[in-house]
Parts: C-alpha cells; sequence; structure tokens
C-alpha cells in the first residue's frame, strides 16, 4: 500500500516539475502574473539563466512584480554571469 502511494504523490508532483520558462512566458503573455511569476521564481532560483533573465524583465517591466531597477539589475547580473547573452544585453543597458 505504501509503494501505491508513493507511486500516486509522485505521478501528481511530476506537472509541478516538468514546467519550463516557455511555460511562464505564456502565462505572462495572457496576463496570469502570479503563474508566470511562479514558474520563473522557482526555474530561476534552480539556476535558470533564461528564468534569471526574465525576472529581471519582470522587475523592469513592473507587471509581474513592482518596479524595482535594482533588483532587475541584480536578475540581470546573475543571468550575464552564466554568459546568457540577452541578460547581457539587458544588464548593459541598464
Amino acid at each position: 500500500m505504501r509503494f501505491v502511494l508513493f507511486i500516486l504523490v509522485i505521478l501528481f508532483t511530476l506537472p509541478a516539475y516538468a514546467q519550463t520558462v516557455e511555460d511562464g512566458y505564456k502565462a505572462y503573455d495572457v496576463g496570469d502574473y502570479e503563474t508566470a511569476k511562479s514558474i520563473m521564481l522557482l526555474l530561476a532560483e534552480q539556476g535558470n539563466p533564461k528564468a534569471m533573465n526574465a525576472m529581471g524583465n519582470f522587475y523592469s517591466e513592473g507587471k509581474a512584480f513592482p518596479e524595482n531597477a535594482k533588483i532587475a539589475c541584480d536578475w540581470y547580473e546573475k543571468a550575464a554571469n552564466k554568459e546568457y547573452a540577452s541578460a547581457q544585453n539587458n544588464l548593459g543597458l541598464k
């Protein structure tokens, strides 16, 4: 019985781990900022440079989060340090 319960827990939690940056952008594009924030923040904290850059964009635009240039630059810098070109560009523009 424990094994069956374990398998069910794994099956129900897999979709949460399967989210991608593209899923975050899709949510953002339709105005679902809460979903976009949760997806991107999780991926960014896991070290995904594309998600880190997106977090910078979110803070820069002030839609998903309150506008904050300092925090935007912090996220851009994290992604730029991973040699993500868009973040390097964004950081240079800030």
